[in-house]
């Protein structure tokens, strides 16, 4: 078989599959679209951003052809998700022996374990301050989340420059920049611009092993060959706290680390970085772009999302979904996930008959009016389910965006659409 893989791809490239050739500027490719559109916001004109899997594909049944690991191994850079979410591809890659500069966006984000629901909503760090002042969800010195031109609010001062960096971080203790490397430095220009985490969870993506969501025989094992997951340092570490959540592989892991916003800002920051090393001529221009990016970010959340959800009593906060996807706007957002058709994360799973009667059960149970579909999967079930307990099927973007001329063309739409769909549907 990877004997056929290799033979196949060097044919495609024989062929003039080839997507660096085609462009005068360097070539990304992102795996799905959500990453390519925040990826788009970042390379400005510099940069031709390609999205591997097109908007409306379910990213879990996307299996590379020749012609896709062909563009991939002629890409310059090749932006992946991480935290299992690419498998197929990535030991696509590897059995053809190409060499392919691959950037885990979500290496520095802590990441959650599947089926964990709502069992850690209350643990973040803005839980107390939920209803009435959104001020503390994001910055503890900004009461008003203005975003002016000097970016004051958020924790800069008179000496920092345009993107937010000073000359030797002392707010932090730090005497240079050379001190913090890798996620160790994100993480303190993260908090330095004034932005916040909603919660530790099973670890950083880089330093944690997480077991396969759709394959479980070969699980991320071929991620350290990308120096991704360095899992061999961590091991089981994180097992306890998967155990606790019950019922789901032992170090399964969420992927869709999107649903929260800050999560996207980081992406922003490791995107930013990796475009600077290949491109550093338009480094200034990345750090800006990113910069102003991650503001946008911050004021969905603290200008839209939040002030949304404070039409939403939090017991009606209850979510039955198509498969286990809002496990982050979950934890982030004071939600509860009481009930998932397809039981994991991933959707190439097929629901049990025993599964589809617990959903009904719960929905029964809950007194629930809506529950929650996706545009990438079948609602066959869904239907079914909702002709059985009266309810609405409400239907939401989870892992890809919409047509570029939809309601959710873009990550910010996205996310503006969800939001309204679930409250909208919850408030009924």
């Amino acid at each position: 078989m990877k004997v056929r893989i290799v033979a196949l791809v060097l044919l495609a490239l024989l062929l003039g599959v080839n997507v660096g050739a085609q462009s005068a500027q360097p070539v990304v490719i992102a795996s799905h679209s959500i990453l390519a559109d925040v990826a788009r916001n970042i390379a400005g004109d510099h940069l031709e951003v390609r999205t591997l899997i097109p908007a409306g594909s379910d990213p879990h049944h996307f299996v590379p052809t020749p012609s896709d690991l062909a563009a991939v191994a002629d890409a310059d850079l090749v932006l992946i998700n991480g935290v299992g979410y690419e498998e197929t591809l990535l030991e696509a890659i590897e059995n053809a022996g190409v060499d392919v500069n691959i950037v885990v966006a979500s290496a520095c984000i802590d990441i959650r374990p599947a089926s964990a629901h709502d069992e850690d909503h209350d643990d973040h760090e803005h839980e107390d301050d939920m209803h009435d002042d959104h001020d503390d969800h994001a910055h503890d010195d900004d009461d008003e989340h203005a975003h002016d031109e000097d970016h004051d609010d958020h924790g800069h001062d008179e000496d920092h420059d345009e993107h937010g960096h000073d000359e030797d971080h002392d707010e932090h203790g730090h005497d240079d920049d050379d001190e913090l490397t890798g996620c160790d430095a994100q993480d303190a220009e993260f908090h330095a611009l004034g932005f916040h985490s909603h919660g530790k969870f099973l670890g950083r993506a880089e330093d944690i092993e997480c077991a396969g969501h759709d394959h479980g025989d070969h699980g991320d094992e071929h991620e350290d060959d990308h120096g991704d997951e360095h899992e061999d340092d961590h091991g089981d570490e994180h097992d306890d706290h998967v155990d606790e959540h019950g019922g789901h592989e032992e170090g399964a892991c969420d992927p869709h680390i999107w649903f929260d916003p800050q999560n996207v800002i980081r992406w922003a920051l490791t995107i930013r970085d990796s475009f600077s090393e290949i491109d550093p001529d338009h480094a200034a221009d990345y750090h800006e772009a990113a910069l102003a990016y991650a503001m946008e970010l911050d004021a969905l959340e603290s200008e839209f999302i939040w002030p949304l959800l404070e039409n939403l009593p939090e017991e009606k906060r209850l979510l039955v979904t198509a498969h286990d996807a809002l496990g982050y706007l979950a934890g982030t957002f004071h939600f509860e996930i009481v009930s998932t058709v397809i039981p994991g994360v991933s959707t190439v799973v097929e629901p049990s008959a025993s599964d589809v009667a617990t959903v009904i059960d719960v929905i029964r149970e809950q007194g629930l009016t809506a529950i929650f579909g996706e545009s990438t999967t079948s609602d066959r079930i869904l239907q079914v389910i909702a002709a059985e307990t009266d309810v609405e099927i409400a239907p939401l973007y989870t892992d890809s965006l919409g047509q570029a001329d939809g309601p959710a063309g873009t990550y910010l739409d996205y996310m503006r659409y969800n939001f309204t769909t679930i409250v909208e549907a919850l408030s009924s």
